[in-house]
């Protein structure tokens, strides 16, 4: 196990040059310094936020970058952090280092908000572990037979490719709620234009359902390989999720995309697209979630949807 001398600290400007390098060599990629900053900080994109482990004399061992953000918890706006990428340097594998940072990092968070990572049933860090589910329904081979434009639940309907979630009026964009939960990410409009509509690369494509010419809800999905990966939702009432569901199943179905997949933790949506047809896939996702006061809420109370595990 690692010995008294290792220290573990947030990082700062001068050790980013090689967090990057080692990054990119463990993992085989080519990401630069401001790709990284985007990803792991805030909508703001100030800084890189993580930790660091190095020896005494500044030998770097490892790192933890993380998302700082913000969350509701029974009312209480607390600060929130998600664990993104964690690594570990070749010569210090197997030495318990690992577990080490996951724990200084577990006791970083608890100091000041609430904290969550996606891991599998095999961690054995710190956290209460909440499983993450996978929904999907596939639309693809009855294209042929379906007709969009006479659909009773389009009646009046329109769907809107948004660019930026600045083109909502304050008015509309307070009357579109995330799913009713005690325990979510707090999203605004600066929140949702960086972590969706200035994303590096652009993989997320944002509509607004407008009804009657009033906006009822908004939906953000990730295509891959023609599955549409729903990474947000967000409409005025409760009573309005079935409809929203539907209009994004059937939209995907006109778009022709082979699955819809809806990948969170929300048990209102959960028992609502069982009854719509969608079927749970069997996965080893979870989500190791640590609260600085004493938690002892429910899966239940949380809501987590595809886009917020970054």
């Amino acid at each position: 196990m690692p010995q008294p001398e290792i220290i573990c600290r947030p990082i700062t400007a001068s050790d980013e040059e090689q967090i990057v390098l080692a990054r990119n060599k463990i993992f085989k990629k080519n990401d630069d310094l401001n790709f990284l900053r985007y990803f792991y900080s805030s909508s703001d994109k100030k800084s890189l936020n993580g930790l660091i482990l190095t020896t005494k004399d500044n030998n770097f061992i490892g790192a933890m970058l993380f998302v700082s953000l913000k969350c509701f918890y029974f009312g209480q706006e607390m600060p929130l952090r998600i664990d993104c990428d964690e690594f570990i340097k070749p010569d210090f594998r197997k030495q318990g280092y690992g577990l080490f940072l996951i724990q200084e990092t577990h006791n970083f968070f608890l100091k000041n908000g609430a904290s969550f990572g996606v891991v599998s049933h095999k961690y054995i860090g710190p956290g209460r572990l909440f499983k993450v589910n996978t929904y999907f329904k596939k639309i693809g081979l009855s294209l042929k037979i379906f007709n969009y434009k006479k659909q009773k639940i389009f009646k009046n309907i329109k769907i809107e490719r948004l660019f930026s979630f600045n083109n909502l009026t304050d008015n509309i964009f307070l009357k579109l709620k995330e799913p009713a939960a005690s325990v979510r990410i707090i999203k605004d409009k600066n929140y949702l234009n960086w972590r969706y509509l200035n994303t590096p690369g652009n993989p997320y494509q944002a509509y607004l359902v407008v009804k009657n010419l009033e906006v009822i809800g908004y939906f953000i999905l990730e295509n891959k390989n023609k599955k549409a990966y729903i990474a947000d939702l967000a409409y005025q009432n409760n009573n309005d999720l079935e409809t929203m569901i539907n209009i994004i199943t059937s939209w995907c179905q006109k778009n022709a995309y082979k699955q819809v997949v809806f990948v969170l933790i929300n048990e209102l949506i959960e028992k609502k697209l069982m009854t719509l047809g969608y079927h749970l896939q069997i996965t080893d996702q979870w989500i190791a979630w640590a609260m600085v006061i004493n938690d002892s809420s429910r899966r239940s109370d949380r809501h987590i949807i595809y886009g917020d595990l970054l």
